[in-house]
């Protein structure tokens, strides 16, 4: 898994576990906040490598993301 399609696949499973999905003002990432204000979780619009959506699945598990 890997690219732009896996990550908006991501974002949408976040949106509907109630987290917070906003774009950086710079359009190069997204800013994903924990319900209840727990933490906070940068995903890249586009991975530029081939572990980067197992890097950010890993990040957002530590902030009680079921994915």
């Amino acid at each position: 898994m890997s690219g732009k399609k896996d990550i908006s696949q991501l974002v949408e499973q976040l949106k509907g576990q109630g987290w917070r999905v906003v774009k950086s003002p710079s359009n190069s990432h997204y800013k994903c906040f924990a319900p209840g204000g727990d933490g906070i979780v940068f995903l890249p619009l586009t991975p530029s490598d081939w572990r980067s959506i197992a890097n950010c699945r890993a990040s957002l598990r530590k902030f009680g993301a079921k994915i």
